[in-house]
């Protein structure tokens, strides 16, 4: 209201805030209450309305909130800011803001130390290394991006006091020429996987099948490279790997080995039965090339084409994974024999 005289008792309720209504029908009168419609529930009246807010009670305006957002929060998450909501009816309490974080964020000084350090409860080790894999990824496309800066004559020196390294100047200066060449944006992980071991009171890592997996993996990226295969290279294909043999845990560890050569895994699961002789592929998306390409990893040349299934086949496995891998009795683990 402009003023305590604009403010009147409603005439309607008379100031009650309801009004009542009878209504005859084969069981009598029925009498219901229902909210004033002439005053809402208030029992006023605003003869001169407020010319600020025509009546209303309130006003928009802009206004900046601090809100604390967790570290490793994801997009999509909710956030909740108490009594930052919508405004509260007839004096009742404003609601709760709900925020939805999204977009990039800028990482750096201390920012960046607590990204790669922080880990939270329900978070795998496998979480905790994708996170650090993107940190070194964007690392990268840092130096890409500011290559002249970097490696001026007038500059280098200073960046290079930032680095703790154990290579001359000239040779580390030679080494980031190399590094800043990359492409990082077409990098994929490969996870090196194997067992843990302590020698001479140091922890080492002492990759599967003697380091013959990761030979195998750079071998099939310059294979790639060499024939053209670009895009598939940057490609990460989906399996799904079932076992169709009476080994316990063959799918599992297999996953666990393709992981290793950067495919992803949708599942392993066990065969409709367990008396399969022959290992086989089958091929979802109908690409020949990244079919041959995965049977080679496992030396498996009993390759099926499947029918090509539209993006919107369904929410069945086939229709998620490009390629299916049935583990037979010639599989060994590791290779079809």
């Amino acid at each position: 209201a402009k003023n305590s005289s604009s403010i009147c008792t409603c005439s309607r309720c008379n100031g009650s805030g309801f009004v009542k209504t009878q209504q005859r029908t084969l069981f009598g009168v029925m009498e219901s209450q229902t909210t004033c419609p002439e005053c809402n529930g208030t029992g006023k009246r605003i003869t001169d309305y407020c010319p600020e807010c025509n009546g209303k009670g309130y006003k928009r305006v802009k206004k900046d909130i601090e809100v604390d957002v967790p570290a490793g929060i994801n997009a999509g998450q909710q956030i909740r800011v108490r009594g930052k909501g919508g405004r509260g009816i007839n004096g009742g309490e404003n609601g709760d803001l709900y925020l939805l974080p999204s977009g990039a964020v800028r990482l750096d000084g201390e920012k960046i130390r607590t990204f790669l350090t922080y880990r939270l409860e329900a978070e795998t080790d496998s979480d905790v290394n994708g996170r650090r894999e993107a940190v070194f990824v964007a690392f990268l496309s840092a130096l890409k991006e500011n290559r002249n800066k970097i490696l001026s004559k007038n500059n280098f020196a200073r960046y290079a006091a930032t680095l703790k390294s154990n290579i001359e100047e000239d040779n580390l200066k030679s080494l980031l020429e190399k590094v800043t060449d990359i492409d990082a944006e077409r990098l994929t992980a490969q996870p090196i996987t194997g067992t843990l071991r302590s020698v001479e009171g140091k922890t080492l890592l002492f990759p599967y099948y003697d380091g013959q997996l990761i030979k195998d993996v750079v071998n099939q990226g310059a294979t790639s490279l060499v024939s053209g295969e670009i895009t598939s290279a940057n490609r990460v294909y989906v399996l799904v790997i079932k076992n169709g043999t009476s080994q316990q845990g063959l799918a599992r560890n297999t996953s666990f080995l393709m992981a290793s050569a950067g495919y992803e895994i949708l599942e392993a699961v066990n065969a409709d039965r367990n008396d399969y002789t022959k290992t086989q592929i089958i091929n979802h998306i109908g690409n020949e090339e990244a079919a041959k390409a995965l049977g080679s990893f496992i030396r498996c040349t009993n390759i099926v084409n499947d029918q090509v299934l539209p993006e919107n086949a369904g929410a069945d496995s086939a229709a998620k994974a490009d390629f299916t891998i049935i583990l037979g009795r010639d599989f060994d683990g590791r290779y079809v024999k």
